[in-house]
């Protein structure tokens, strides 16, 4: 968290460089970065609602745990160009708000997906013990719920939203900015207008726009995540404060803003209290397993439809080798950006593991570049690196460079955050025990360390592999000045963002199809092993 008085000072310059650039259109950027603000809030508030409700409901009844959840699984691999359509044809019909309607449900899909999961988590890993012991004293329905439940998922639910909202800005331009089928979609925002100053080539006042949206990323981060991050602390099953551990002051309306919503919920699940015990929330559940007979089924359906469409429409669809050829270069683009993130954040990690203070410097710089949206980097990237690199080395591969890095603004967050969470949770007695045994650094590393950070290393390889297929519909489709850069090779995101543009529903239904059933076979065959054995070295179990 940055301090107060920094912030202060971050937000003045911003003040006076965008009067400089902008004079009295400053008013202007304050009412975009304002409606921005308000449309995030709307598309949270529609995203906790959602993900309270099923990601409770999946944490403790089985049916709904079994069939929904390849259901959402599907759902989150659906990059946000993919529901743009829908946006588009049924939101946009309606009057007066269809635009901002539109808008919030494209930000509800980036923002909702790692709250239901994260809270689905924080279910499934109360202790036996406390529910045990709910069961013992009859706690059961609205008690259960607000005293069991609610506490539970509080931690999970914070870290969830928190990404949630990086995922929300990181997406704000598509969401605020879009064409398909020759019908731009625009509304008024910072979003937006990052968008019109980064496709004009106009690096000032996109420059300007990416200040905008850092001031209101760390004045959220400051009053409102870091407060609740802290607060949630005391909630999380296992937690000891380590005397070593720089403690932050919780403010003391927070304590009293939780204790009066709990209060409001209370009397209000109180009166659904049968309905609670209906649906199967309740301490005598334990959790389920996942249905992969329904999984299978839902793979299969999904391929097949893919198969129907390249079928039926093959004048609007591109031939099985041709897309096969697209998948595989999206598929070494989004290794190559992997591994380049996985090497600096596993090295930043140690790093801030050896020395915890560096955290408080790299935090905020880390808020702030998962939040830059690619298409603000647009004529950075055009100006210094195809430009440049294209008389060196070519415009193919200049433009192959440049399409990874684009790659990594929407992949190397996710693993940043989940190893800083990792070393952050990581018992004392844990650390210590190298010093104990009087092991090497490197011993330490390997019989320590790593394997305390690994499965926060698989949980955010699993992000970071979701996030480069979303980032795939922008790093493969560079618009500057008018003209697209794009990778000789093609790409589903290109494909995609071409589709979408043209308004080609049948190539739009192929690439997301196509994405999908990559992603949860991916899942399938490889995460799923790999958090199994992750689970070995996690400090829930």
């Amino acid at each position: 968290m940055v301090s107060k008085k920094f912030l202060a000072l971050f937000i003045l310059l911003l003040i006076i460089v965008s009067f400089y650039y902008m004079g009295e259109g400053v008013i202007s950027l304050a009412q975009a970065s304002a409606l921005s603000f308000g449309r995030m809030t709307i598309a949270y508030a529609i995203a906790l609602a959602f993900s309270l409700f099923f990601g409770i409901l999946m944490g403790h009844n089985e049916k709904a745990f079994r069939f929904l959840l390849p259901v959402m699984d599907i759902l989150q691999s659906v990059p946000i160009l993919g529901f743009l359509p829908l946006a588009v044809i049924f939101l946009m019909s309606i009057p007066v708000i269809g635009s901002e309607a539109a808008t919030i449900f494209l930000i509800f899909t980036c923002m909702a997906w790692s709250t239901l999961f994260n809270i689905i988590e924080g279910v499934r890993i109360i202790p036996h013990h406390i529910r045990d012991t709910a069961r013992l004293f009859g706690v059961k329905g609205a008690k259960y719920l607000t005293n069991v439940v609610f506490p539970a998922i509080y931690p999970p639910l914070i870290s969830g939203s928190m990404s949630g909202w990086g995922g929300g800005w990181y997406f704000l331009v598509v969401g605020e900015f879009a064409v398909f089928g020759g019908i731009t979609h625009e509304v008024f925002g910072i979003g937006s207008f990052i968008a019109e100053s980064a496709y004009s080539g106009n690096i000032a006042l996109s420059l300007v726009g990416i200040w905008a949206l850092a001031a209101m990323v760390l004045t959220l981060n400051t009053f409102v995540w870091s407060p609740l991050l802290q607060h949630s602390k005391k909630y999380r099953y296992g937690a000891a404060i380590e005397a070593d551990e720089e403690e932050e002051i919780v403010p003391e309306v927070v304590e009293d803003i939780g204790e009066g919503f709990a209060g409001i919920f209370e009397r209000i699940f109180s009166r659904i209290d049968g309905f609670i015990s209906r649906i199967g929330i309740d301490p005598d559940v334990q959790p389920s397993k996942p249905n992969y007979v329904f999984s299978v089924l839902l793979v299969t359906f999904v391929v097949s439809c893919l198969g129907l469409l390249i079928i039926l429409y093959p004048a609007e669809s591109i031939g099985p080798w041709e897309l096969v050829g697209n998948s595989l270069s999206s598929i070494t683009r989004i290794l190559i950006a992997y591994f380049i993130a996985l090497t600096w954040t596993v090295a930043v990690g140690l790093l801030i593991e050896r020395k915890r203070s560096l955290l408080k410097y790299f935090m905020p710089v880390f808020d702030i570049g998962q939040s830059i949206p690619a298409v603000a980097v647009f004529p950075i990237i055009v100006v210094l690196l195809i430009t440049l690199l294209s008389g060196i080395l070519g415009s193919g591969p200049a433009i192959e460079i440049a399409s990874i890095l684009l790659l990594l603004t929407g992949m190397q967050w996710y693993l940043m955050f989940n190893i800083i969470r990792a070393i952050k949770n990581m018992p004392r007695e844990t650390v210590d025990l190298g010093s104990l045994l009087n092991l090497r650094y490197v011993h330490k590393l390997r019989h320590v360390i790593l394997p305390a950070i690994f499965p926060a290393i698989i949980a955010g390889s699993i992000e970071a592999i979701g996030g480069g297929w979303n980032a795939t519909i922008i790093s493969e489709s560079i618009i500057y000045k008018g003209v697209e850069f794009s990778p000789q090779e093609g790409g589903l995101g290109y494909l995609l963002s071409n589709a979408t543009a043209s308004g080609n529903a049948v190539m739009i239904g192929v690439s997301v199809l196509t994405m999908i059933t990559i992603i949860i076979l991916t899942d399938k065959i490889l995460w799923t092993r790999a958090v199994r054995k992750a689970s070995k070295y996690s400090f829930n179990e």
